[in-house]
């Protein structure tokens, strides 16, 4: 229930309407009051299943605003934002000494949000009129630290500088609910990014710490945004960005003896490369020997040899390591054969698909693609008896491969790569994929098979 004076007039939506849920609305009108009233009974409960969509976007919700019109909330922000991306002498000094040597405009447009990325420390405030007003540029530069509407107005700031068209854009990003534009209703928005004009389309950066120039992050992607250009707003649909990748590519020397010798690769891209830089960036000695310790623990008797990492502090290229290692008594030996297993295979998902029944649809954030290619080189005593068959399944959510091949010279090569092209799986359609990742699963367990000659 909502009691409000008799002069000002509440506007409210309801969300997701259930017709198994019904909701009675009232509204009466008592000693100069407005009342409204909404009531609903035996609601069912929702059994609650991991990577479901958000709840708030499954049952009904009551949203309730004083506002009449996007209107009056698109203007109010435009006075809080107004003059706040002027840049002073300073902010003009540095963008031009960060662009001096770059002739391409992109390449002036990443070295801007790499600085604002960087070096302006995210702090959160949001209380009172900062929780919706950025600082002003050149306080933001001074700090060097702020909230994503101060960063967002330093970059659109030294981005105007170079003559280069950026703009506010405000969101609700994949953590809240998605946005009711038929109610102008201010509080759904929670983050602010920034939008650059490009021809007739916007590219949308998000200057958030750890994140590479053109890796939106997973938060943002493909939600309706609220974009406030010149004195004018209007709303607009973020699209979605390049998928998150992981890449691998491993070479493993077999010795007579049993042992093997290991080149890992692997480098990251999107979300993968963000989460994972984040991490490394503030990393100990100890903490890297802790992860590289992960990563080879399937590995018998293990020394590691080496290891490599590109520079977490670089956004310029995505983050990759390299490990060289060996272990000692990889596989087992029954008479002349030798059972080489597949340590480095994973199925991804896999735990998603382990219950019987699913209620809830599968809601991702992004899309998701791993790609692994591993060249076994096997010694010249022994040739190969077995290796597993292929495993291929493709249809609108998935495309997943699996194939292992022979190659003169003794080498035996296999390429594995997953694609999950969907952000959302109907509930109807969980029994076929369990049974498919099951298959997999059964593929994943299989192990080459060599011969002494």
């Amino acid at each position: 229930m909502v009691t409000a004076p008799k002069d000002i007039k509440l506007t409210y939506l309801i969300s997701n309407k259930n017709p198994k849920i019904g909701i009675r609305e009232e509204i009466d009108e008592l000693k100069g009051k407005r009342i409204y009233r909404w009531e609903a009974k035996d609601i069912p409960r929702v059994k609650h299943e991991e990577d479901m969509p958000l709840i708030e976007d499954m049952v009904p919700r009551l949203l309730i605003t004083s506002e009449d019109s996007w209107d009056n909330i698109g203007s109010w922000f435009n006075g809080l934002i107004k003059g706040k991306t002027e840049p002073d002498d300073q902010i003009i000094a540095q963008a031009n000494i960060i662009t001096q040597n770059l002739k391409r405009k992109e390449d002036k447009i990443r070295a801007l949000y790499n600085f604002v990325s960087k070096e302006v420390r995210y702090i959160a405030v949001s209380y009172g009129n900062s929780g919706y007003e950025p600082n002003p540029a050149p306080r933001v530069l001074r700090n060097k630290y702020g909230d994503c509407k101060d960063k967002a107005t330093l970059l659109i700031s030294m981005l105007n500088v170079i003559d280069v068209l950026a703009f506010y854009a405000i969101l609700p990003t994949n953590e809240s609910p998605k946005l009711e534009k038929d109610i102008p209703f201010l509080y759904q928005f929670d983050h602010c990014i920034v939008a650059i004009k490009e021809n007739d389309k916007y590219l949308y950066v998000d200057p958030i710490e750890y994140n590479l120039y053109g890796n939106l992050p997973s938060m943002d992607q493909g939600r309706d945004v609220f974009v406030f250009r010149n004195g004018a707003f209007q709303f607009e649909k973020i699209s979605r960005y390049p998928s998150a990748r992981a890449l691998a590519d491993i070479l493993i020397k077999l010795e007579e003896n049993g042992h093997i010798n290991v080149i890992l690769k692997r480098s990251f891209y999107g979300s993968y490369d963000r989460s994972i830089r984040s991490e490394f960036v503030t990393c100990t000695k100890e903490e890297y020997k802790e992860f590289e310790d992960i990563v080879i623990s399937r590995y018998n008797g293990i020394r590691m040899l080496d290891s490599q990492y590109s520079d977490p502090f670089d956004l310029n290229n995505p983050l990759s390591m390299q490990f060289t290692f060996e272990a000692k008594d990889h596989g087992q030996k029954l008479g002349g054969l030798w059972i080489v297993p597949n340590k480095v295979f994973s199925v991804g998902e896999y735990e998603m698909f382990t219950q019987k029944e699913r209620v809830h649809p599968l809601k991702f954030d992004e899309t998701d693609e791993k790609k692994l290619h591993v060249e076994i080189r096997i010694p010249e005593s022994y040739e190969v008896y077995y290796i597993p068959e292929s495993f291929e399944y493709h249809d609108s959510y998935y495309d997943i491969v699996s194939t292992y091949s022979e190659t003169n010279g003794g080498v035996v090569n296999w390429d594995y790569s997953f694609n999950r092209k969907a952000i959302y799986i109907p509930s109807e359609d969980y029994q076929l994929l369990r049974e498919k990742f099951q298959d997999l699963i059964k593929h994943s367990e299989k192990q080459i098979v060599l011969k002494k000659r």
